[in-house]
């Protein structure tokens, strides 16, 4: 939704790229600001100065965090790694052991990253199926949502497998309203790629469809 050095002149220093994020996000996205105003202000700072954050951005520092968030009755983890992607199938196959994999996405993503998914999802030794959508907001209604289920009943999907989100806003939404519901809920994984994916529908939980009448009419919070 906006550009860091957009009309500004390009951050020097930890603190003025800190700044920079903060005050777009003020600006363009006060509803998302308070969700990510903590995730960005713990990301930051593990960059201790402005050298180490430009050898991340060139490739030469390898970067993981992990924030844990803590709910009134259960917690979960958000973790922040370069090159995640590249080991994700790994780390499913621990976490998932025997389990079936959906993973939902947009049509683009899958064209962009289709053999380097399917590696992954070998790589976690789990069943798995791909239900690819098409991209746009469009995908965000009851029409796309029975799409999703009937895929989910095809595979056999049960409540201990598990849902992967892989996408923007709109993948996450669809995505987490169908694991809130499909069998009155079952494990939910987000991958999201964009800025609004990883503040909204993944660690803000919050998922909708729309209805003719209006955006987001229906929706759960599912973390």
């Amino acid at each position: 939704p906006f550009r860091l050095n957009a009309g500004l002149p390009i951050p020097s220093t930890n603190m003025e790229l800190q700044a920079a994020v903060v005050l777009r996000l003020k600006l363009y996205m006060p509803q998302a600001f308070a969700n990510f105003s903590y995730l960005m202000y713990t990301t930051t700072n593990y960059f201790y100065d402005h050298r180490r954050y430009k050898e991340f951005l060139a490739g030469g520092t390898h970067m993981r965090h992990t924030l844990t968030i803590k709910m009134q009755s259960r917690k979960y983890s958000v973790i922040i790694e370069s090159g995640l992607f590249q080991n994700i199938g790994k780390i499913w196959g621990e976490l998932f052991a025997g389990k079936k994999i959906a993973l939902i996405t947009d049509e683009n993503i899958q064209q962009l990253y289709e053999n380097l998914l399917k590696k992954q999802l070998d790589a976690s030794q789990c069943d798995w199926e791909i239900i690819a959508l098409p991209p746009g907001d469009t995908s965000k209604s009851f029409d796309t949502l029975t799409v999703i289920y009937k895929r989910l009943i095809e595979f056999q999907i049960t409540r201990d497998d598990v849902i992967v989100a892989l996408g923007g806003g709109v993948v996450g939404d669809i995505s987490g309203f169908a694991a809130a519901t499909f069998l009155r809920g079952i494990d939910f994984v987000q991958i999201p790629t964009t800025l609004i994916g990883q503040v909204d529908s993944s660690i803000g939980g919050k998922n909708a469809v729309n209805l003719p009448e209006g955006k987001n009419l229906v929706g759960t919070f599912y973390q």
